[in-house]
């Protein structure tokens, strides 16, 4: 009978090792990959909101592929023909895939990364707005590209368009230096920075300490500075 005590702390010890292992095996299951794959209604425009990585293949449309650790907070769905997708509380990091036909549009806001190695655009023509710290890399085949940043954000294209339109504020980064255009038309409000390609004309407003670079030496050429912003032909 003296023995007992000693027995009934054992085993609450013992209770207590395995009850604290099976929580550290669950939490650990919990936060493991998994994969889901959503049917959508068609779309032409696409939108994410959050830290996702984002692959764009063109292609006939096929369903939304995501792969993350807590895919139940992914919220993912088309209105008015956009593609959108957030996280309702902190999804981590989660990869999404998508096949479609083509994109007029792309917004990101946040931390996120799109790209896509197939050129979008096409006669309707790309619009990419970045919002945050995220970065969009694309190649473009469209009749015109307009790029708007806001933040810290990044953009970065190549190429062919007829005209390119770009519109920065703050400190964020637009490389278009390989998206052959004919014209080009840019504006700095803050410390951004950007590089175009123009064959026929460019124009260049910079407010700040923005720096402007236009390559592809075009016969018209129109700029202006406040600040100690910079705008050179290269």
């Amino acid at each position: 009978m003296k023995r007992l005590p000693g027995m009934f702390l054992s085993a609450v010890g013992l209770l207590t090792i395995a009850l604290v292992t099976y929580s550290f095996i669950n939490k650990q299951s919990s936060s493991l990959p998994e994969e889901r794959s959503l049917e959508v209604d068609a779309y032409h425009g696409l939108a994410v909101a959050g830290a996702f990585e984002v692959e764009i293949t063109k292609g006939a449309q096929g369903p939304v592929q995501l792969s993350g650790a807590h895919l139940e907070d992914v919220e993912v769905k088309v209105k008015d023909g956009v593609l959108m997708i957030g996280c309702e509380k902190n999804c981590g990091q989660v990869q999404v895939n998508i096949t479609v036909p083509d994109l007029d549009r792309i917004d990101l806001a946040g931390s996120g990364k799109i790209h896509s190695k197939d050129a979008l655009g096409g006669n309707s023509g790309l619009h990419m707005a970045v919002s945050g710290s995220g970065h969009i890399e694309t190649n473009v085949q469209a009749e015109k590209v307009k790029a708007h940043i806001s933040g810290s954000g990044k953009i970065n294209c190549v190429g062919s368009t007829q005209s390119v339109i770009v519109n920065i504020s703050g400190s964020g980064q637009f490389d278009g230096s390989a998206l052959k255009s004919r014209d080009a038309q840019v504006e700095v409000s803050g410390s951004g920075r950007t590089e175009v390609y123009a064959s026929e004309s460019a124009k260049a407003d910079v407010s700040g300490s923005g720096r402007v670079m236009v390559h592809g030496n075009p016969a018209e050429f129109k700029h202006s500075v406040s600040g100690s912003g910079k705008v050179e032909k290269m």
